[in-house]
């Protein structure tokens, strides 16, 4: 089952890369805010989640024990998403993909820890993929706006991607998680965009970008979810990261023209490479 999981978790990080450029355009056309952005995509994942657990599933599946995992998670994810906004609005399209793969050898070295057994072509995969990414950030640097917030992202998503997997794996769905992380993280965004706005955020929903937009982002996280169901966390954070570097690229080079092309294009063929060897 691990192709199924590889090929989900390229499919989410497509759909992430196509909100995450639309709703950077937006911001820096100064139609929604961060929070507003961040708001929109949450809802719509509860939305599309409850649509799952009512008439597709039909299940929801949460454990009280899981609660203290579910709790630290969540407190996790809040920081997750309120950091991940502001990176996608100040940082470059390319850069946040680039730096956002240092997440793989730290997943690597948690599923080993925990007793993860990983074949020989996705070791070399996930070192190739880590290899080729920290040669091109010292000739490139750490340099420019919302590095620090993408490195924080980038650390942070070991964590509760680790948790979340504990948590489906033991005692909940994933339509339930999805659900209960989409209705807090959404608090969140409500309370900030309202103090930023103050106005009622959801009037964004009338303009179809925006809807896309949101639409968008509520796939890749159901998406993305399920390949845990497939494939070691380590595995789905390289094909996510990894493919996530070549979406980014390209639209950071399309739509936002940004500059080294070649070292960020020489970039993303390597990490294609590291992705088929995690395939086989």
């Amino acid at each position: 089952m691990l192709p199924l999981g590889v090929g989900l978790a390229a499919l989410g990080s497509f759909c992430e890369e196509a909100s995450s450029s639309i709703g950077k355009r937006e911001i820096r056309l100064h139609q929604e805010s961060p929070f507003t952005f961040g708001l929109l995509n949450a809802t719509l994942g509860v939305i599309i989640g409850l649509i799952i657990v009512l008439f597709v599933r039909q299940s929801f599946v949460f454990s009280l024990a899981s609660v203290p995992f579910v709790g630290l998670r969540m407190v996790l994810e809040i920081f997750q998403a309120h950091s991940t906004v502001k990176a996608i609005a100040i940082a470059e399209r390319s850069a946040f993909g680039l730096i956002r793969v240092l997440t793989i050898p730290l997943l690597l070295v948690a599923d080993v820890f925990f007793g993860k057994e990983l074949g020989v072509a996705q070791t070399v995969g996930i070192a190739v993929i880590t290899l080729s990414l920290f040669v091109f950030f010292l000739n490139h640097g750490l340099r420019g706006r919302g590095t620090r917030l993408v490195l924080f992202t980038a650390i942070n998503a070991v964590f509760t991607t680790l948790l979340f997997r504990m948590t489906v794996t033991r005692w909940n769905s994933v339509e339930a998680e999805t659900v209960i992380s989409g209705c807090v993280i959404a608090t969140y965004f409500f309370y900030q965009a309202r103090r930023k706005e103050h106005r009622n955020p959801f009037r964004h929903l009338r303009k179809p970008i925006v809807l896309l937009q949101s639409a968008a982002y509520a796939s890749s996280s159901i998406v993305l979810g399920f390949s845990l169901l497939y494939a070691p966390a380590s595995v789905v954070m390289a094909v996510k990261r990894s493919s996530a570097v070549m979406w980014s690229v390209l639209s950071g080079t399309a739509l936002f023209h940004e500059r080294e092309r070649f070292m960020k294009w020489t970039a993303a063929a390597l990490v294609a490479v590291g992705v088929m060897l995690l395939v086989f």
